[in-house]
């Protein structure tokens, strides 16, 4: 669990997240979506390379990948998942005032 220095320090982060202006968003978040879609695909790739059977059932030895890369799999794939997990907290309180907005008109609307 976070202490409560830490809850705070993520707390304000967050309030000033909230009260960036457009093109302030608008520049984060091109970079939030860079670095979220680079991420998937690094750990997209190195869960399918770990999947027990998979490389052999398309038809790919394990001898033909390089040992740097397959002794590194497991901290490459942590590390891109650690980073995803992020970037996908900061891109949900860079639109956090339009999902509650959405929200609320989808299912709290007044009929």
């Amino acid at each position: 669990m976070l202490s409560e220095r830490n809850r705070t320090v993520v707390h304000k982060a967050f309030i000033q997240l909230l009260q960036l202006s457009l093109m302030e968003k608008a520049k984060i978040n091109y970079f939030v979506d860079v670095v979220l879609a680079v991420s998937f695909l690094a750990t997209f790739v190195t869960g399918l390379i770990k999947l027990p059977g998979f490389l052999f059932s398309i038809g790919i030895s394990y001898r033909s990948i390089p040992l740097g890369i397959l002794m590194n799999i497991n901290p490459i794939h942590d590390l891109s998942g650690i980073i995803m997990i992020f970037m996908v907290f900061v891109h949900l309180a860079l639109h956090w005032k339009w999902i509650a907005v959405t929200t609320k008109e989808r299912f709290f609307k007044r009929a």
